[in-house]
């Protein structure tokens, strides 16, 4: 039933592959959030993403990404210096609404992996490293056309992370993002 749905809703469930509409895309993103299994305030979040479209109709589509985001942040107090990077990687799925306009709605469903490796320059000399399971989810619209190498502006107000399952050693973090798409 909601395979039939989804076809109807999709309308010929066919991947693009007009001359005028890319196949694909890459995104470059830079934005502001929290450090990933810490909460401190990153200094910056660096992204790149990849997205292959699975089915694509008037309305809405469907696509694959493909996201590597880069955190990091550091301090100095005291005359002892931290420093905090970590590494997301979370294959997600896309929903598109109005997949062939010029503004286009978007929202990510993914789960995967995150890497945080910190260096904490203190008396003792203390550094860890710790990896997760994350889930990735992201709301967002691009502006700008979907032909082969031509720019469009990506803004993503709202992206939520969660790490860690629901145990204590959970934690939770918001992203803001914002950036340009490379259709090829």
């Amino acid at each position: 039933m909601l395979t039939a749905l989804l076809a109807i809703a999709i309308g010929s469930a066919q991947a693009q592959t007009g001359d005028d509409v890319a196949a694909g895309n890459i995104q470059f993103l830079i934005g502001a959030g929290a450090m990933p299994l810490s909460g401190d305030p990153a200094t910056f979040v660096l992204g790149g993403r990849g997205e292959m479209p699975v089915a694509t109709g008037s309305l809405i589509g469907v696509g694959v990404v493909l996201p590597l985001e880069l955190a990091t942040s550091g301090e100095d107090r005291f005359g002892m210096e931290g420093a905090n990077t970590a590494l997301e990687l979370a294959p997600s799925i896309r929903g598109r609404l109005l997949p062939r306009s010029v503004v286009r709605f978007y929202g990510d469903l993914g789960f995967g992996l995150v890497h945080r490796f910190s260096h904490n320059d203190t008396w003792f000399g203390a550094g860890d490293a710790r990896t997760a399971t994350m889930t990735r989810t992201a709301l967002g619209m691009e502006i700008g056309g979907r032909e082969p190498g031509r720019l469009s502006l990506v803004v993503e107000p709202f992206g939520f992370r969660h790490y860690g399952g629901l145990g204590p050693n959970s934690a939770s973090r918001f992203v803001t993002m914002a950036g340009i798409q490379v259709p090829f």
